[in-house]
Formats: C-alpha cells, structure tokens, sequence
C-alpha cells in the first residue's frame, strides 16, 4: 500500500468516526430536550391537578359556608313524617307491627 492510499484510508476512518461523534452529539441533544419537554408537561399537569383540587376545595367550602344547615333537618323530618303519615303502631311481642290507614 502506497503511503498516499493508507492517508486517504485513514482520512477515511477519521470522518466516520466524525459522523458518529456527530451523530451522538446530536442524539443526546434531541434527548436532552425531550426531557425537558417531559419534564415541563409534568410540571404543567401537576399544576393543573392542584389549581383544580384547590376550586374545588373552595367551591365545597362555599357550598357549605352557605348552606342552609336547618334545612337539611327539617326536609330529613319531614320526609320521616310524610312515610310515617297514616300509620299505625302497635308492639305485639317484640316485633312493631305497621299497618297503613
């Protein structure tokens, strides 16, 4: 072999080894910012989650700053009375038996 074909073989040599050092650096970059995008969306959806944990926490400490807390007794009282209207009672042994007027 001459001494100019081992330097074209060897300048050969050196630029693969070139397109793969390319190659790779360009292929950690892509993935360095893939990750970041991952990291971002993560970041965004877990903002997401809390922003929406946190509404609803204030709406259901709303609904209940404002409720109307006799109202719920009374509408549990009168829906009791309303089954209970034209019934009667009575104890035989120890059951209650219910008859309907």
């Amino acid at each position: 072999m001459s001494q100019s074909a081992y330097h074209w073989e060897a300048r050969r040599k050196q630029r693969i080894i070139e397109r793969k050092q390319t190659a790779r650096d360009r292929l950690e970059e892509f993935m360095a910012k893939e990750d970041a995008l991952q990291a971002e969306d993560a970041a965004k959806r877990e903002r997401e989650r809390r922003e929406q944990e946190e509404a609803r926490r204030k709406e259901l400490e709303q609904h209940l700053r404002t409720r109307d807390k006799g109202g719920v007794s009374k509408s549990m009282n009168d829906r009791e009375r309303r089954k209970l209207d034209g019934v009667l009672f009575y104890q035989q042994g120890h059951r209650t038996r219910h008859i309907k007027v």
